[in-house]
């Protein structure tokens, strides 16, 4: 029997709902190692970043098998490229804006002094 209107996770059975519960197990462990990491003051961001990457490495390799070993190297090697060109993005906008914000808070340069130092003209 179907009641029309009814949402899908309203019609599951218990035992459906306890099997995709448990498939998620491991994924609701991770964002529950996130948060009690930081709101316990245990671990900092950057630690827990990296406790989070490793459990899902881990529960990626031997618990789902979704990832073979095999391609770890070539997805370590595009993660450095992806890092490497938006650190690239990030430094060249710190250099762009170094000489714009001045400029446009029409404040002056502190290396406008010591040119015109050396110059002799300001």
């Amino acid at each position: 029997m179907t009641t029309i209107g009814a949402p899908p996770f309203l019609m599951a059975r218990h035992g459906r709902v306890g099997q995709v519960f448990s498939g998620a197990a491991q994924a609701i462990a991770m964002t529950v190692l996130i948060i009690l990491g930081l709101l316990s003051g245990l671990a900092t961001p950057t630690e827990t970043a990296v406790a989070a990457s490793v459990y899902a490495f881990l529960v990626g390799v031997f618990i789902y098998r979704e990832l073979p070993l095999r391609k770890v190297p070539k997805i370590v090697i595009d993660s450095a490229i992806s890092s490497a060109a938006i650190l690239v993005l990030i430094g060249t906008a710190r250099c762009s804006a170094g000489f714009w914000c001045p400029s446009a808070s029409r404040r002056p340069l502190p290396h406008g002094c010591c040119l015109s130092q050396t110059t002799g003209s300001l």
